[in-house]
């Protein structure tokens, strides 16, 4: 489980999603192809887009 209020950015690299924990991308977690709309979801519920 990760706190979508810590992620510091969600990239699409060599067609698979990761978020990216710190600025430098050193810490980065795969995102599953299962869990893409789920995360997305929960960025525009964070960033108010409808």
């Amino acid at each position: 489980m990760v706190n979508i209020h810590r992620v510091k950015m969600l990239k699409r690299d060599k067609g698979q999603f990761k978020l990216w924990m710190d600025d430098e991308g050193v810490l980065a977690i795969p995102v599953s192809r299962s869990y893409i709309p789920s995360v997305t979801g929960a960025f525009e519920n964070v960033m108010g887009i409808v």
